[in-house]
């Protein structure tokens, strides 16, 4: 993908310093939150992933928190990621549910939400809107967590959704699947996957994009 005007250094983007404190919020998974850190964000539609594999899912990482109790290592975390991340993308990829992002409504409703405060509230190093899910690349500013910043996207873009397409109910699975960049080629490697995810199942989506050099 050719790079956008606006291009990022890897120098600019924050990664996980092990050495520093590391707050771990308390919710139903472990995540970490740092000041001044790239975040790899995945959320998705709330019919996404069906109910068998969110069940076979949980029991997994109930008994991966039983074998690996808490406070964890970097390398502990890592395992975390590479253990659950891969399964999660690859279901999201296999387009269970409605799909209700492949709607060039809804895609540029979530898109524009993303993009409205960036360089502002945050910096937005690549995204993409897929049918039943999105990916993102984002470093917090100003002093916006990273929760709030997706709790924005998400409620607004839920309330213009149904209210565009004159429908009801849920928008998003509550849940949202996020870690911190580890370093300047995690970032390339992570940004590359985004914007070749939909190639990479064989569809075209119009709302991809990357300020990452050579993605």
């Amino acid at each position: 993908m050719s790079i956008p005007p606006r291009s990022i250094s890897f120098d600019s983007a924050g990664y996980l310093d092990p050495r520093a404190e590391i707050d771990n919020t308390p919710r139903n998974l472990p995540y970490w939150r740092q000041p001044g850190v790239t975040y790899f964000v995945t959320f998705r539609l709330a019919d996404s992933l069906p109910q068998e594999k969110l069940i076979s899912l949980q029991k997994d990482k109930q008994q991966f928190l039983l074998e690996h109790p808490e406070p964890w290592s970097e390398e502990t975390r890592h395992a975390w990621n590479q253990t659950f991340s891969q399964r999660i993308h690859d279901w999201l990829d296999a387009g269970y549910g409605a799909c209700l992002l492949k709607d060039p409504i809804a895609g540029q409703i979530v898109a524009s939400a993303m993009k409205h405060f960036d360089k502002d509230r945050y910096d937005l190093l690549a995204y993409v809107v897929m049918p039943n899910h999105v990916h993102a690349l984002l470093t917090p500013q100003n002093g916006h967590t990273l929760d709030q910043i997706l709790h924005s996207w998400k409620s607004f873009s839920a309330t213009e959704i149904n209210k565009t397409l004159h429908r009801q109910g849920p928008v998003w699975q509550k849940e949202t699947y996020d870690h911190i960049v580890r370093n300047p080629q995690a970032l390339w490697t992570i940004a590359n996957y985004i914007v070749k995810n939909p190639s990479k199942v064989g569809i075209e989506m119009p709302f991809v994009e990357s300020h990452v050099p050579n993605t």
